[in-house]
């Protein structure tokens, strides 16, 4: 017989060669750690790819109304009504004037692309529209000052997507 292959005669070297595979201790704690690992990174991926929900933009919408005033909000008509077009890195309206204290309705449609409306110091934000689809917001502008408002869809402010508010 080989004496290199003396393995199938001592049943004690044989044990001996399994013990000097992978430790299954080694191995569990290797699998538990990837999987820890991949958990952080799609829990991660999913919380930064959330799309607010139409109520949370309404709640945002609202806020900018005292407690107790979110129902009259909704039953009152707006002292300002702006109907806006948007298209390709463009608003129809480079400048809206208001005075402080109106109720300004801004409803926007989309020409061309998907696009929404934004203006930060009122937390105005509306929900995304594509091509042909209209959006309304509403809001008091209760501060005086000019204010941008812009499209937040992907690089469309950048492009030029934007215009201002005056209130008076």
């Amino acid at each position: 017989m080989d004496e290199n292959n003396n393995t199938d005669n001592n049943p004690e070297e044989s044990v001996n060669e399994n013990k000097k595979g992978m430790n299954p201790v080694l191995m569990i704690s290797a699998v538990v750690g990837l999987l820890i690992v991949a958990g952080g990174f799609l829990f991660l991926s999913a919380k930064n790819s959330q799309v607010p929900s139409e109520e949370a933009i309404m709640d945002v919408n609202q806020s900018t109304v005292g407690e107790g005033e979110e129902q009259e909000m909704a039953t009152e008509e707006p002292d300002v009504e702006i109907n806006i077009k948007g298209g390709m890195y463009y608003f129809d309206q480079k400048e809206i004037t208001v005075k402080e204290g109106d109720r300004v309705r801004i409803i926007l449609t989309s020409q061309e692309g998907r696009h929404d409306f934004v203006i930060d110091k009122f937390n105005v934000i509306s929900s995304v529209v594509d091509e042909g689809e209209s959006t309304t917001v509403e809001f008091v502008a209760d501060q005086a000052g000019e204010y941008e408002y812009y499209c937040s869809v992907m690089d469309h402010r950048q492009r030029g997507m934007v215009g201002t508010l005056v209130v008076e």
